[in-house]
Protein backbone atom coordinates (compact mmCIF):
# COMPACT_ATOMS: atom_id res chain seq x y z
CA UNK A 1 0.00 0.00 0.00
CA UNK A 2 0.95 3.44 -0.36
CA UNK A 3 1.15 6.12 1.96
CA UNK A 4 -1.75 7.34 -0.07
CA UNK A 5 -3.76 4.53 -0.05
CA UNK A 6 -3.37 4.53 3.95
CA UNK A 7 -4.83 7.87 3.92
CA UNK A 8 -7.91 7.14 2.25
CA UNK A 9 -8.28 4.29 4.56
CA UNK A 10 -7.81 6.66 7.93
CA UNK A 11 -10.26 8.67 6.21
CA UNK A 12 -12.72 5.76 5.24
CA UNK A 13 -12.36 4.68 8.66
CA UNK A 14 -12.77 8.14 10.59
CA UNK A 15 -16.15 8.53 8.72
CA UNK A 16 -17.38 5.04 9.50
CA UNK A 17 -16.24 6.44 13.04
CA UNK A 18 -18.20 9.42 13.21
CA UNK A 19 -21.42 7.51 12.38
CA UNK A 20 -21.42 5.09 14.83
CA UNK A 21 -20.40 7.61 17.15
CA UNK A 22 -23.64 9.69 16.18
CA UNK A 23 -25.76 6.82 16.22
CA UNK A 24 -24.82 6.17 20.01
CA UNK A 25 -25.45 9.52 20.81
CA UNK A 26 -29.14 9.22 19.63
CA UNK A 27 -29.15 10.09 15.46
CA UNK A 28 -30.11 6.82 15.45
CA UNK A 29 -30.76 6.53 11.22
CA UNK A 30 -29.86 10.10 10.32
CA UNK A 31 -26.69 9.70 11.62
CA UNK A 32 -25.23 9.78 8.07
CA UNK A 33 -26.88 13.06 7.59
CA UNK A 34 -25.84 14.33 10.68
CA UNK A 35 -21.79 13.00 9.91
CA UNK A 36 -22.27 14.84 6.75
CA UNK A 37 -23.67 18.11 8.06
CA UNK A 38 -21.15 18.19 11.11
CA UNK A 39 -18.26 17.77 8.28
CA UNK A 40 -20.00 21.00 6.26
CA UNK A 41 -20.70 23.37 9.29
CA UNK A 42 -16.72 22.53 10.48
CA UNK A 43 -18.04 21.08 13.71
CA UNK A 44 -15.54 18.58 13.33
CA UNK A 45 -12.43 18.07 11.87
CA UNK A 46 -10.26 15.77 10.20
CA UNK A 47 -6.95 14.46 11.85
CA UNK A 48 -5.74 12.42 8.94
CA UNK A 49 -2.49 10.99 10.67
CA UNK A 50 -4.76 8.77 13.40
CA UNK A 51 -7.54 8.62 10.93
CA UNK A 52 -10.31 10.15 13.31
CA UNK A 53 -12.58 13.36 13.20
CA UNK A 54 -12.33 15.50 16.57
CA UNK A 55 -15.46 17.76 17.81
CA UNK A 56 -14.42 21.70 18.15
CA UNK A 57 -16.83 21.30 20.98
CA UNK A 58 -17.99 18.38 23.19
CA UNK A 59 -21.32 20.49 23.86
CA UNK A 60 -22.28 19.01 19.66
CA UNK A 61 -22.79 15.68 21.02
CA UNK A 62 -25.66 16.48 23.84
CA UNK A 63 -29.24 14.85 23.13
CA UNK A 64 -30.41 18.42 22.60
CA UNK A 65 -28.17 19.06 19.87
CA UNK A 66 -28.21 15.81 17.60
CA UNK A 67 -32.05 16.12 17.64
CA UNK A 68 -31.49 19.95 15.89
CA UNK A 69 -28.99 18.25 13.48
CA UNK A 70 -31.61 15.83 12.72
CA UNK A 71 -34.25 18.44 12.50
CA UNK A 72 -32.15 20.42 9.88
CA UNK A 73 -31.21 17.39 8.12
CA UNK A 74 -34.65 15.83 7.81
Amino acid sequence: MTMYDDMKTRIVNAENDLIEILREYGAGDAAEAVAALYVKEKIVKLDVNIGRYNFVNGAYLDADVIECAVAITA
